[in-house]
């Protein structure tokens, strides 16, 4: 998610983030994933996926990637038991 320059300290990306989350909860999902910077998504409640046994293809032997494959537990225990790889295509 961005924001363009002219708009960004108005906490229109805080409130999308969140609006997002709120929406996937009340549909029943049980955690969102993404790929992004840990300490801007880290306000949000994601951590690095694979804190729960939950790898990204590249994300594998690279701790510096890894960081980044984040996934927002919301409901809990959503990722008990849980584990795998998980895979996107990002024009590579």
């Amino acid at each position: 998610m961005t924001i363009r320059p002219e708009y960004r300290g108005r906490g229109i990306m805080r409130k999308l983030v969140i609006q997002a989350l709120d929406r996937a909860r009340a549909m029943g999902y049980g955690a969102v994933f993404l790929g992004g910077d840990p300490k801007l998504y880290g306000r949000f409640g994601f951590e690095p996926s694979y804190k729960y046994g939950i790898n990204h293809v590249k994300g594998i032997g690279n701790r510096a990637y890894a960081d980044g494959c984040l996934v927002c537990e919301l409901q809990p225990g959503a990722l008990d038991g849980v584990s795998g790889t998980t895979s996107y295509y990002a024009g590579e």
